[in-house]
């Protein structure tokens, strides 16, 4: 009597929920927790806010400076930010702060991520074209990846736990395992623009990266067709806007993929069908971070000083 799974619906419409406005500069990242009950975003104002979805603040964290950067810990008790060259751990119940690090970054911290797998591993990318994987139990850094040649934008964590990809200035796409910081194969690159936006799919190994010329493009990350420095594989490549790609988001369940960017919209596509996107929704500013809720029914989207979440349908 095993029940049939049936494929989600695609969403095609977004119904604005809530608009988030507590935050009184730039809104960097917002991120959903994992138990969907809560959202944090971090803003160039200094300050990383933890509220419900309907603005109730649970806890306001003040920084040093603008915080560029932040991830939930898997089991939703921690999150680690990033502002300045400064990597910071809180406790999400108390506000707490564990621990922090001003000594492996030397320049701005621009993008965290934290392993969905074995929880103990963040990686974190730099302005100073590094990416530490710090261990969450010690809170020390354990592998310092210095490959890329230029600024690193934005690094995620495969499916596998073990995995990272990393995307620079140079539009340099490395795929790399968190054990010795060694290349899995060569380096893939499409173009040679900024790639300020990535994903990995949740259950798999597609990586979508977004590109400041509109594109996403999506590899097949653990593959590499020469085994010389580059890859000389084709991408998918989805045009999703006109100017640059700033968020990337893929849903819980891996089928879909939200996009936004510089022309000030969110779009929401099937990368199967990727002719034209499910549902596009235009905000007033830059949209700057895109987080799914668990359970795939809503998207929060983070737009100048702004969080609006919404219910799609």
């Amino acid at each position: 009597n095993a029940r049939v799974q049936s494929q989600p619906r695609p969403p095609t419409m977004a119904k604005l929920q809530f608009t988030f406005t507590k935050h009184n500069n730039i809104v960097r990242v917002a991120a959903w927790s994992p138990d969907g009950k809560l959202l944090t975003s971090c803003s160039d104002d200094n300050h990383v806010l933890l509220w419900e979805v309907n603005g109730t603040v649970r806890q306001d964290i003040l920084h040093p400076a603008g915080v560029k950067a932040l991830a939930w810990s898997p089991d939703g008790q921690r999150i680690v930010t990033g502002a300045k060259n400064e990597v910071s751990f809180f406790n999400v119940q108390t506000g707490a702060r564990l621990a922090h690090s001003t000594r492996r970054h030397t320049q701005i911290v621009t993008s965290l991520a934290w392993t969905a797998k074995n929880e103990m591993q963040v990686v974190s990318g730099g302005a100073d074209k590094q990416a530490i994987i710090w261990n969450t139990q010690t809170y020390s850094s354990q592998i310092r990846y210095n490959q890329q040649s230029a600024g690193i934008d934005v690094a995620s964590w495969a499916a596998d736990g073990q995995t990272v990809a990393s995307s620079s200035d140079d539009g340099r796409v490395h795929i790399w395992k968190a054990a010795d910081g060694k290349d899995v194969h060569g380096y893939y690159q499409d173009a040679q623009t900024p790639m300020r936006a990535m994903s990995f799919a949740p259950g798999g190994t597609q990586l979508a990266v977004g590109g400041d010329d509109g594109i996403v493009r999506i590899w097949d990350a653990l593959i590499c067709k020469n085994d010389g420095q580059r890859c000389t594989d084709e991408p998918q490549r989805i045009q999703a806007a006109q100017k640059a790609i700033r968020a990337l988001a893929w849903s819980p369940d891996g089928l879909f993929l939200a996009a936004g960017g510089n022309d000030g919209t969110f779009s929401i596509w099937n990368p199967r069908q990727p002719q034209r996107a499910l549902l596009s929704i235009k905000q007033n500013d830059i949209v700057r971070s895109l987080t799914w809720s668990p359970d795939s029914k809503q998207i929060a989207s983070a737009y100048g000083k702004s969080v609006t979440v919404w219910n799609l349908q």
